[in-house]
């Protein structure tokens, strides 16, 4: 289609300007852009010291991962980061990370940015596009996550007194947390020359 135009020879002839079309089954276009479709997390769940943050990412289309790209998570005011750990290749990356020693946040975590960190890695489509990486982040304000490690934090022991035979002495035990108690358990106490054992009688949550 000349579109207005003319094309000639230098002598000023019109040009016959049919041509054979050639053959272009093996030309393919790709305009899309891959991006980011939905973050699933389990919801109002309860991770202590040792267990697994989990998330899935779902993109418009198959993409590649290298390296380690990660979700920035604001835990009780210190970063943390999910990993990625599988999924290249398929529609949807997996991100994990191990709950640790200190991790505490009991009102759910945040993102720190709703975008992933590719942390010097890449995420392409089958085709070398680079990938949009914001994320509509899920609600986690169920999440309660609680690394904190139980500990005897002070004793409280029996008032200080004469004892008479088939009195109650009392030891109380304060926890840096609350605590659960399943059985009965017992506090050994040297009394003289005998160990006494003190059994628990309450105060579990």
């Amino acid at each position: 289609d000349l579109n207005g135009g003319t094309i000639k020879d230098l002598a000023g002839n019109t040009l016959v300007n049919s041509l054979a079309s050639p053959d272009l089954s093996g030309i393919k276009m790709d305009v899309s852009v891959p991006q980011i479709v939905s973050m699933a997390a389990a919801a109002n769940t309860s991770y202590a010291l040792g267990t697994t943050l989990s998330f899935a990412v779902t993109f418009s289309e198959l993409v590649n991962v290298t390296g380690t790209p990660r979700l920035p998570l604001n835990i009780g005011g210190v970063t943390r980061y999910v990993s990625y750990t599988s999924g290249s290749g398929t529609h949807q990356l997996h991100f994990t990370y191990g709950v640790v020693a200190g991790d505490t946040d009991l009102d759910g975590p945040t993102f720190v940015a709703n975008q992933i960190d590719l942390n010097g890695g890449t995420i392409k489509d089958l085709n070398q596009q680079v990938s949009l990486l914001t994320f509509s982040a899920p609600d986690l304000s169920g999440w309660k996550i609680d690394g904190l490690i139980g500990a005897i934090a002070s004793v409280i022991p029996p008032n200080n007194a004469t004892y008479k035979k088939n009195d109650s002495l009392e030891f109380k035990l304060n926890y840096n947390k609350n605590v659960m108690v399943v059985g009965v358990p017992y506090l050994d106490v040297k009394i003289g020359y005998d160990t006494v054992k003190f059994l628990y009688v309450g105060g579990s949550t």
